[in-house]
């Protein structure tokens, strides 16, 4: 199968080690690469890729461990055509950020309309996260190209073609009923799709610690997705687990000075490292307690923060109120009455019972190659 592929918003990056703490999906964008082109299917991407990882595209490895990224194909002019799907990544709905494709700058969200207005066939957006397609109804005030309503009003984004919204959701009714939401005008031309979380072998794996420095770390920001829309802070859930005087908590990431100084106990660390630098520092922390906005608790997301602690050696916990915590067994359960004495069942196991648990944690979720493209558009 031939896949053509495109980041809605920003730069492909395909080095988890340096990829921006600023965007999400690298840990999941490597795993459907690698996974998809190891199987013998052909991956092209048709948007910007990051200048240093186009250089990784073509230097071959000293040990040849890094084949798959050889393997990924790029045409950053040119407009998708004989392949089978065209697979569009989530991504903001500014159409500021932009990239120089070799002849001029251009526009990211510019380039992904273009790119589906000739194309035909199976169209899959893949929303990992909280980061829906920008359809629009209403026509723009304004005539100008980079408005995303002109964009919609000019671009063939059904003709010819067939349209799969790919997510991770427990409660996928309760999301598409939210104010605002942008696919309740088009849901008899869409399909949506279903699947649980995958993970890929590719990422890091850390041996458990014996005595990690912290009992409970959160890596992320007060928002869902970085989204400011009202109902997507989180600030209040993640004070209520982890702003406890007897855990040792500590939060890395981007905040608002206002909204982290109400924490007293817990630690601001502040933004650190890359992307894949989050399995080291989760490596050092006996838990990470999952809880989000209630928007999203409500709808509920399946995260990356559900398995790259696990992969990190750490264990994760799950507020009772968010929708995905009925997937799991209630022992792994976590409110703002048992959290402490939660952790501290976690802190009183055995190194080998962490990993046994982590492990077990981690065998919830699938893993790339068990997700299959062709399923997806059915």
């Amino acid at each position: 199968m031939k896949i053509a592929f495109i980041r809605l918003s920003a730069a492909v990056e395909l080095n988890l080690s340096s990829a921006s703490i600023n965007t999400l999906g690298t840990e999941l964008r490597v795993g459907l690469f690698e996974s998809l082109i190891r199987q013998g299917h052909t991956v092209k991407v048709y948007s910007g890729i990051r200048s240093a990882d186009q250089k990784l595209t073509k230097t071959k490895s000293l040990f040849d461990t890094s084949s798959w990224i050889n393997k990924v194909q790029y045409e950053p002019l040119a407009f998708p055509k004989d392949e089978d799907i065209l697979l569009i990544e989530q991504g903001t709905d500014n159409v500021r950020y932009s990239y120089h494709d070799g002849e001029k700058e251009t526009s990211y969200i510019k380039r992904t309309f273009d790119c589906i207005s000739n194309w035909s066939g199976p169209v899959i957006y893949y929303q990992h996260g909280c980061l829906p397609f920008p359809f629009r109804t209403k026509d723009a005030s304004v005539e100008t190209i980079l408005n995303l309503r002109n964009l919609n009003k000019r671009s063939q984004l059904f003709k010819d073609k067939t349209w799969t919204i790919w997510h991770h959701f427990t409660n996928w009714d309760y999301y598409l009923s939210l104010k605002d939401n942008p696919y309740q005008p088009f849901k008899d031309q869409l399909s949506f799709k279903f699947t649980m979380l995958p993970y890929s072998d590719i990422e890091p794996w850390y041996t458990v610690k014996a005595n990690p420095k912290w009992d409970s770390l959160f890596i992320g920001s007060q928002w869902d997705s970085r989204s400011t829309k009202q109902g997507f802070n989180r600030e209040k859930q993640i004070q209520n687990l982890y702003d406890k005087s007897q855990l040792n908590t500590a939060i890395i990431g981007k905040w608002n000075e206002k909204d982290i100084s109400k924490f007293n106990h817990t630690k601001y660390l502040g933004m650190l490292g890359y992307h894949g630098d989050a399995y080291k520092y989760w490596n050092d922390s006996y838990t990470c307690l999952y809880t989000t906005s209630p928007t999203i608790g409500k709808a509920g997301l399946l995260p990356t923060r559900l398995t790259m602690p696990c992969r990190s050696g750490s264990v994760v916990l799950y507020e009772d109120t968010l929708d995905c915590a009925k997937l799991f067994p209630k022992d792994w359960h976590i409110n703002s009455s048992n959290v402490v004495d939660k952790v501290s069942s976690i802190k009183s196991l055995s190194p080998e019972e962490r990993d046994k648990l982590r492990q077990l944690q981690l065998s919830k979720f699938p893993k790339w190659d068990e997700i299959k493209m062709e399923d997806l558009i059915k």
